[in-house]
């Protein structure tokens, strides 16, 4: 049975993901995770794509951050600083589609990472075929695209419903946090998906277990903002401190996978 959500789970499931974060770095080394990495031949265009994509463009756009800087300092203008830094995070991440094709192109970085980490953990043996990648690749691009029209239309709700109540000042802060939920949850979404878990039932999981989700996200938006190395490190360690700390949570019993994946098959069963 499932215990009931107290506001402070979030918290404490942000920092038990912030904490696997740093366990993740010495789980990569030690178990040497990369290896059987490039053996697959379609990785390295992969990785090379999102390397030179994602260089132009935080280079560009760090750029013109720091052209804003520069002319504010200039002409002293310290509005001028502040609107260039809003507008640099808010385009590019908080409401900009940028962060997710991020991971929709390091997913091969995702799918091989988090498989092994799932095989180390004591889980069963990962397909590592190209056709179960391929899915997994597929499955990123709808997680990618629901998470981002969902981000949309909060975005949207919160600026209406704070400017009816006057509140406007706390917008920045509420649609950060939402971005960051919904930016960890296509990450979460990834270890689901190795277990067979839908979609569906998949944000169901992740909506008990909110904090791991910004968890994640909050730290990807800090790994992401680094140029060039920043999306692969991001991709990288956060797969795996996602695996880490959604198997402790089901191992502990807080995160009852199992019987999610039973309602569900009986749901599909029924419908047969």
């Amino acid at each position: 049975m499932e215990k009931p959500r107290r506001i402070s789970d979030i918290p404490y499931e942000i920092f038990l993901t912030w904490k696997h974060f740093i366990e993740a770095f010495k789980f990569i080394r030690e178990k040497r995770l990369w290896d059987g990495f490039w053996k697959y031949g379609w990785a390295t265009a992969i990785l090379i794509i999102l390397g030179v994509l994602v260089g132009l463009q935080f280079f560009s756009e760090f750029w013109n951050l720091l052209s804003g800087v520069w002319t504010g300092l200039k002409t002293s203008d310290a509005s001028l600083v502040s609107t260039r830094f809003q507008d640099f995070l808010g385009g590019l991440f908080l409401v900009g589609s940028w962060k997710y094709i991020i991971l929709i192109l390091g997913e091969v970085l995702i799918f091989h990472l988090l498989r092994r980490t799932i095989e180390l953990l004591g889980g069963a043996e990962q397909d590592a075929s190209f056709s179960a990648f391929i899915q997994a690749q597929k499955r990123m691009f709808t997680v990618a695209l629901f998470s981002w029209v969902m981000e949309l239309l909060a975005t949207i709700f919160i600026s209406v419903g704070l400017s009816i109540l006057g509140l406007q000042a706390i917008k920045p802060v509420l649609v950060f946090l939402v971005s960051a939920y919904f930016l960890g949850f296509a990450m979460t979404d990834n270890y689901f998906e190795r277990l067979g878990i839908s979609i569906t039932a998949s944000h169901k999981l992740n909506l008990n277990i909110i904090g791991v989700s910004l968890g994640i996200g909050l730290v990807l938006y800090v790994l992401f903002l680094i140029p060039l190395i920043g999306p692969i490190l991001g991709t990288s360690v956060g797969a795996v401190a996602a695996a880490l700390t959604l198997y402790y949570l089901e191992q502990k019993g807080s995160l009852l996978v199992k019987q999610e994946t039973e309602l569900e098959n009986d749901l599909t069963n029924t419908k047969i």
